[in-house]
């Protein structure tokens, strides 16, 4: 029986250049007094608060009814992630033009390239199945990408890593306490804190757009 962490909801305000308060949320994943794994998100909008709110929900099972992804699952998300990831970024590294977009689409697809390859050896150890190209969803991103340049192309780059990053931090989180191989749950666990980082960068970088 897997157990789903309490969450602690926090907010805060953070002085910023752009905006005198720009507020801060979060997440604290806890169980058994252990911090699992914390996420913050700063907020594009300005916000006049100094206050923080904490908001905890009760630990949880996943129940034998409840859905908990096979592995056959994770392992195709999971490398449609890092597929996407490859070939969106290094087509904004090519095409950019902000040098820390540029910088951080780089990062990204070596990262993800590395990611992908590790990923491949565990699926064929557990005789499974890797993505090793594009979904449907980043086709279309990619041919909308492939019409634009300069600063248009740069921001639909960057708020869609947001998104992305957004989704692959959930993903890689439910595999790390959920997960039903021991080998794709450290997995996860060793690429979720870069993901994390990732989804904080594209934040801030989204904000100048």
């Amino acid at each position: 029986m897997n157990v789903t962490p309490f969450e602690i909801y926090w907010q805060a305000s953070e002085p910023t250049a752009q905006c005198p308060s720009r507020m801060i949320s979060g997440t604290l994943l806890v169980c058994n007094n252990n911090v699992l794994m914390s996420s913050s998100r700063v907020m594009k909008k300005c916000f006049w608060t100094s206050s923080v709110i904490f908001l905890f929900v009760n630990c949880t099972k996943v129940t034998e009814d409840g859905d908990v992804m096979s592995n056959e699952d994770f392992v195709l998300q999971a490398s449609v992630v890092n597929s996407a990831e490859m070939d969106i970024g290094s087509l904004a590294n090519t095409r950019g033009i902000n040098e820390g977009v540029k910088a951080f689409a780089q990062s990204v697809a070596a990262y993800h390239e590395a990611a992908q390859s590790q990923l491949r050896n565990l699926a064929i150890g557990l005789n499974l199945l890797t993505a090793d190209s594009l979904d449907a969803q980043h086709i279309i991103l990619r041919n909308q990408l492939l019409n634009l340049a300069g600063r248009a192309f740069d921001s639909l780059y960057i708020h869609t890593q947001v998104q992305d990053y957004e989704q692959a931090t959930k993903l890689f989180f439910q595999e790390v306490i959920s997960g039903q191989s021991s080998q794709l749950r450290n997995y996860s666990a060793s690429i979720l804190p870069q993901l994390e980082a990732y989804l904080h960068q594209a934040d801030s970088l989204a904000a100048e757009y």
